[in-house]
């Protein structure tokens, strides 16, 4: 009985471990923010960067930067070889009025610059000192989606979340060379311009 038992609870681990990785482009704002512990950087999100620079699954403890799911860990693969930071700027062109919570559709700008080395790691010789992104994002039933406006060919997922009533979002792409991008603009309140952080790292194969 308990051999059976045992083989019924492996089956529904193997379940919800191929539930989570069915997700498409990246999840749908929660209104009320739905961060948890971070879903990167380390603080609030948009310039502090509540999404990846730090530690757990992101860079703050959750989905970003540093540690597991943003830009810090890429997509798996082996130990950072180099990683440079960035501070962010830009706008976010809302295509739906403000209704009190976040609508992630819409134009977002994003710029990055400042780059300096993770303190962690030694910096990327190829980062650049500055770059432009530029992201349409539409809503598709719960997710969102991101099409890179400046670079067509590029593929990026994006997360946005509710910052009582800000937008913050986690974009990822692929950097070229085996790099890659996390990027983390924040709103500085409804309608504002973002701030944040970002990262370029490059892990071994």
């Amino acid at each position: 009985m308990m051999i059976a038992r045992a083989s019924v609870f492996a089956l529904l681990l193997s379940s919800s471990a191929v539930a989570a990785l069915g997700c498409g482009v990246g999840d749908a704002t929660v209104p009320g923010g739905g961060d948890g512990g971070g879903e990167e950087s380390g603080g609030d999100d948009g310039s502090g960067g509540d999404d990846d620079s730090g530690g757990g699954d992101g860079s703050g403890g959750g989905d970003g930067i540093g540690g597991g799911d943003g830009s810090g860990s890429g997509g798996g693969g082996g130990s950072v070889q180099c990683a440079t930071e960035y501070i962010v700027s830009g706008v976010f062109e809302h295509d739906e009025e403000f209704t009190g919570t976040c609508a992630g559709s819409g134009w977002w700008d994003v710029t990055v610059s400042n780059p300096a080395a993770d303190p962690d790691s030694a910096p990327c010789g190829d980062a650049p000192d500055e770059e432009s992104f530029g992201f349409a994002v539409t809503r598709q039933e719960d997710a969102y989606a991101a099409q890179d406006d400046l670079d067509a060919g590029a593929a990026w997922t994006v997360q946005v979340r509710d910052k009582s009533g800000a937008c913050s979002a986690t974009f990822k792409g692929d950097a070229g060379g085996g790099a890659t991008w996390a990027l983390i603009p924040g709103e500085d309140g409804p309608g504002g311009p973002l701030g944040g952080t970002a990262r370029f790292e490059l892990r071994a194969p």
